[in-house]
């Protein structure tokens, strides 16, 4: 079973408590596997290279067919710099006045993808194995 001392800190949410400390706790459960698929997909999709929050965007709609609002994405995408899974590296552009911010994976995120991955599949493994059971139970009642 995975808890939180040994899952990846993507599916950590930070909290505040009531005497304003900060803490990091599991986040709400009913959102939280939902965040988590999206947080190994961002991972997944900066494991080779730099993008911008525009194109995590674009790949998450092409690739995986997530639309995802960019109200949701750049807060979410702060919180991954925070907790030190990503880095944003600031360029300036030659023809604007304005600066491009590009994020990429750090070696804390390269690990949580990983244990992220192996976590996902262990589950789907076990998903299979109850849909197995299941199957064989309708096809051969006791």
């Amino acid at each position: 079973m995975v808890d939180s001392t040994n899952f990846p800190a993507t599916l950590m949410e930070e909290k505040e408590d009531l005497k304003g400390k900060s803490s990091i706790g599991l986040e709400y459960p009913r959102r939280s596997w939902r965040m988590a698929f999206i947080d190994l997909q961002i991972l997944s999709l900066l494991h080779c290279q730099r993008l911008t929050g525009y194109s995590i965007r674009k790949n998450l709609n092409s690739r995986f067919g997530i639309l995802i609002s960019f109200g949701t994405l750049y807060p979410r995408l702060k919180f991954l710099v925070k907790i030190h899974v990503l880095r944003s590296v600031v360029a300036s552009r030659p023809s604007s006045a304005t600066n491009v911010v590009t994020y990429e994976l750090t070696e804390k995120g390269i690990e949580d993808l990983r244990t992220g991955l192996i976590a996902y599949q262990n589950s789907l493994h076990q998903m299979e194995q109850i849909l197995e059971v299941k199957a064989r139970f309708e096809r051969n009642p006791r």
